[in-house]
């Protein structure tokens, strides 16, 4: 005796259908404040292929370049010393240190 029976249904064929995509979004900003850099825009999918239809080999994103104003060049200059740590060892010669940036 059977606990399960089958058989078949919707047997009609899957209307084809393409891979479609949006429309580009609009371009980023670009990706440094100054000098050169990038700006992308994307689209995404909207539909699968269906059967024969055409596949999503379309590119969903698009890179280009963009010029901001060039990146100035200033000189380092040291600041001033700060104090001295404290001494490493109370005793038989330590280390101090100081910085400046």
């Amino acid at each position: 005796e059977r606990l399960v029976e089958t058989r078949g249904c919707s047997e009609q064929p899957c209307e084809s259908k393409d891979c479609t995509v949006s429309e580009w979004s609009l371009w980023g900003g670009c990706s440094v404040a100054c000098g050169i850099g990038s700006r992308t825009r994307g689209r995404n999918y909207t539909s699968r292929p269906c059967e024969d239809g055409q596949g999503c080999d379309l590119d969903l994103e698009e890179i280009k370049p963009c010029a901001e104003p060039p990146c100035g060049c200033n000189d380092c200059k040291w600041g001033d010393w700060v104090v001295w740590s404290q001494c490493s060892t109370p005793c038989d010669g330590g280390q101090r240190a100081r910085e400046r940036h």
